[in-house]
């Protein structure tokens, strides 16, 4: 469970990673795709802009899922998060659930 102190809502999802090092606890998704091929182009589009962007998958869902960044902590992400905003205006945030 993701405390929601601060009023950041967090999306909780069990994302399994099939491009990219792997999800810490809370991620910045800036895309959701139904076709693989569509977020391959949005994961190739931002590490050409430099960020570690990766390709996870929500088998519960049937979509795959873009991830600008992943940080420890929530504070992080949602720095984060408001950064992508300006190019990404629906990002949101994602706490992994393992």
């Amino acid at each position: 469970m993701v405390d929601n102190n601060d009023n950041v809502n967090v999306r909780q999802e069990k994302l399994n990673v099939l491009d990219g090092a792997g999800l810490q606890e809370f991620s910045v998704v800036v895309g959701a795709f139904g076709l693989k091929a569509n977020a391959e182009g949005m994961v190739s589009q931002l590490r050409s802009q430099g960020y570690a962007a990766q390709l996870a998958y929500n088998a519960e869902r049937n979509l795959y899922r873009v991830v600008a960044s992943t940080h420890s902590n929530k504070s992080d992400a949602v720095m984060s998060r408001d950064n992508l905003r300006g190019t990404y205006p629906d990002a949101w945030l994602l706490y992994n659930v393992r």
